[in-house]
């Protein structure tokens, strides 16, 4: 599984309206970028109290992305 693919499975779970999960991939200066757009309603959900949750998501895909020698950004947005 791609990491585009996992990171897509992973907010799906998290939020009340899955379908409306897009991830779009970019490659940046420093590596690569994923961008999250959801519904305005599960963007707390997201991130989480004090953003514990999102953190931990850009942790995890952080440690995957250094094991091939990337980089990784996660942006979330509307």
């Amino acid at each position: 599984m791609q990491t585009k693919e996992l990171l897509t499975v992973l907010i799906s779970e998290l939020v009340d309206f899955p379908a409306e999960v897009v991830v779009e991939e970019f490659d940046g200066d420093f590596g690569e970028i994923f961008q999250v757009k959801l519904n305005k309603e599960d963007i707390g959900k997201v991130v989480g109290k004090k953003g514990k949750t999102v953190s931990a998501l850009r942790q995890l895909f952080k440690s995957i992305a250094r094991k091939s020698g990337k980089s990784f950004e996660l942006e979330i947005v509307e």
